[in-house]
């Protein structure tokens, strides 16, 4: 299943979504702000028109050419559309009109966005500094990808797109591909970017939705403490992004209740701490159940991560 996607800015003011979704379209989105000091004038006409319309949403922001922080530049983005993001509204990061080297920055914006809303945002980026740069901290962290990728000099209407994306490095989830830009006409409207996401309109919503814990348990029960090194709190971050959501959750449990390592929590910990607080506390009396991980003070980080989430999973299965 796939959902046929245009996204738009201030140049596409005006443009009929009603029009759009007659001829296809099944989600639109919106570039909202630029930096810390831009915000298209149109984005919040053109957001309420996509949903009157019944389009799924997106909003993006573009990281501008400026010093300034990742939260800085999330906080701007969030003060203005936050309101959007209803569960059918994905945020993204443009990444293409900076240096597109920094993936630490690009990393901090997606996680300060994270925080703040418990949806993980798309990374929209271009194949070729993709290919470059691999953006590995970004795969692990589970932020998809949005492909920019051009084999079309221009395409009218959604058909005869028959082309596949081109392979892209290990580790990433590729949500989306814009395979023609500014090149795409539909309904008679031109100068259109037009992409294709890989899932269905669930698919889309589940993007869309702040992540959270669900359990039966109620009751929390104190894990016994373990000292982990920062490095391998850290791999076992990225493994919990890289598996699925069930071991995710276990182990965001586990982090939270009982791991701490020598200077305190990890900030990593207390980002899922604080946007799942209570499903995390009542998950806690079933991870307890859970064999004793006091051995797993290795300095091998990945052998760590791996024991983890092997003990996990045995417990989850049984």
């Amino acid at each position: 299943m796939t959902l046929n996607v245009i996204d738009v800015s201030r140049y596409q003011a005006g443009i009929s979504f009603f029009n759009m979704k007659a001829a296809g379209c099944n989600a639109v989105i919106v570039g909202a702000t630029y930096g810390t000091a831009g915000i298209n004038p149109a984005t919040f006409a053109q957001l309420d028109g996509a949903k009157a319309a019944g389009l799924l949403r997106g909003v993006y922001h573009i990281r501008a050419r400026q010093n300034t922080t990742p939260a800085q530049e999330a906080n701007y983005f969030l003060n203005n559309i936050r309101g959007y993001l209803d569960g059918s509204t994905i945020p993204v990061l443009d990444w293409e009109e900076c240096d597109t080297s920094d993936e630490g920055w690009a990393l901090a914006w997606l996680n300060e966005v994270f925080r703040q809303t418990g949806i993980r945002p798309w990374f929209y980026v271009n194949l070729s500094d993709l290919n470059t740069y691999k953006y590995q901290r970004i795969a692990a962290a589970g932020y998809a990808v949005w492909l920019a990728y051009y084999p079309y000099a221009s395409v009218d209407g959604f058909q005869g797109v028959n082309w596949t994306p081109q392979p892209i490095p290990a580790g990433h989830t590729l949500a989306a591909w814009q395979y023609v830009g500014t090149g795409g006409s539909l309904a008679g409207y031109q100068g259109l970017d037009l992409s294709v996401a890989y899932l269905d309109a669930k698919g889309w919503n589940a993007y869309a939705r702040p992540a959270t814990l669900t359990t039966d348990a109620s009751n929390v029960t104190p894990i016994k403490e373990t000292t982990l090194s920062a490095a391998e709190v850290n791999q076992i971050t990225a493994a919990i992004a890289a598996d699925g959501e069930k071991t995710r959750n276990y182990i965001a449990a586990l982090l939270i209740t009982g791991w701490h390592n020598s200077t305190g929590q990890h900030p990593g910990v207390a980002l899922v701490a604080e946007q799942n607080q209570r499903e995390i506390r009542a998950v806690a009396k079933t991870v307890a159940a859970i064999a004793p991980v006091t051995n797993i003070t290795g300095a091998d980080a990945a052998q760590t991560a791996a024991a983890v989430l092997a003990e996990l999973k045995a417990q989850i299965n049984k």
